[in-house]
């Protein structure tokens, strides 16, 4: 888990991830669908764009779902080409249900 990853935070009445850093905040937009997180939105400022902090909301945001043994639905492009380049997560992706 990397250092950024740690400061991610849900916010559940607002049903987002949300990671705060050198003054932006940078959110992962959920909704839970049965046993399932399905992440429809990411936004990461342009300021702090290249420099990690969308990879590090999802991570943070991945690490929380694992604990709560529950299961990914990957439908926003940012977090599937994440899952791409990272396969050690592919236990967490409910392929049940892609809708």
């Amino acid at each position: 888990m990397s250092d950024l990853s740690r400061h991610v935070r849900n916010y559940v009445g607002q049903k987002r991830y949300e990671l705060q850093h050198a003054r932006v905040t940078a959110i992962a937009v959920y909704e839970i669908r049965g046993g399932s997180f399905a992440i429809t939105h990411t936004e990461v400022p342009s300021a702090a764009s290249g420099q990690g902090i969308g990879s590090a909301l999802i991570e943070g945001a991945l690490t929380d779902i694992r604990k709560r043994d529950l299961k990914l639905l990957p439908l926003f492009p940012f977090v599937v080409a994440y899952l791409e380049r990272r396969p050690k997560d592919d236990d967490l992706v409910d392929i049940a249900d892609t809708r």
